[in-house]
């Protein structure tokens, strides 16, 4: 579920780069959040079957929530590069969750891993999904 997701914005960026969000700022966790949570707090970046390159900025977290911005890439004659500005929801168990508001029956879940270097992603949809391994970078 999605707590609120501004309009895509579209970017003519090249093939294999990402677009530059405006106004990132990332807020630190509060002390006291979970880790499996708290680890969200940052840049993370992967790629959807080794070829769209994505990105997840968590700028704010909380126990419920997460504020941040989600950024991907060109495929020619496919998708054009974008990024989307939300808040979605955080589970207990170090879950981010939203369904896509602009494409219904569209969904991703994003899962921390126990060592919380990583997470993995899921792109649900009625006409089959995608799975990304997302690494931190800052």
């Amino acid at each position: 579920m999605a707590l609120h997701q501004d309009p895509a914005v579209f970017s003519s960026a090249r093939v294999g780069t990402l677009p530059t969000p405006l106004g990132v700022h990332i807020t630190p966790p509060a002390a006291n959040l979970t880790p499996p949570l708290a680890a969200f707090s940052g840049t993370w970046r992967g790629r959807w079957g080794a070829f769209l390159p994505s990105e997840l900025i968590v700028e704010r977290i909380t126990a419920t929530r997460a504020q941040g911005v989600y950024r991907w890439g060109q495929v020619p004659r496919y998708l054009q590069a974008g990024w989307q500005r939300m808040v979605v929801a955080a589970t207990p168990d170090g879950q981010l969750r939203w369904d896509v508001q602009a494409v219904p029956g569209v969904s991703f879940v994003f899962t921390m891993s126990a060592d919380r270097k990583s997470i993995s992603g899921e792109r649900l949809a009625p006409n089959g999904g995608a799975t990304i391994t997302m690494t931190k970078v800052g």
